[in-house]
């Protein structure tokens, strides 16, 4: 079956944050690389990114997901990271 890569940036997120969800939806052996059934997630380390006068946190995780479950498998990552602001 074929399988999506895609390299994904979060802005504002802890990496812990990503390391708890993939925890809870798959298994690992070292909080670095996730798996689970027809997906593989790399969390990269935390970086600090500047815009202008402000500094977020930011947080690379690189996915790679069967075909078949990509649009159910990023619309839960989705709603799972998704933050109201203002």
């Amino acid at each position: 079956m074929e399988t999506i890569k895609v390299e994904k940036i979060y802005n504002s997120f802890k990496r812990e944050e990503f390391v708890e969800y993939f925890k809870s939806i798959g298994t690992t052996e070292d909080d670095v690389v996730f798996r689970g059934d027809g997906w593989k997630a790399l969390i990269h380390d935390e970086e600090k990114s500047i815009r202008g006068k402000l500094e977020f946190i930011c947080v690379r995780v690189d996915l790679e997901i069967r075909s078949d479950i990509y649009d159910e498998f990023t619309n839960k990552l989705r709603i799972a990271f998704l933050r109201g602001g203002g």
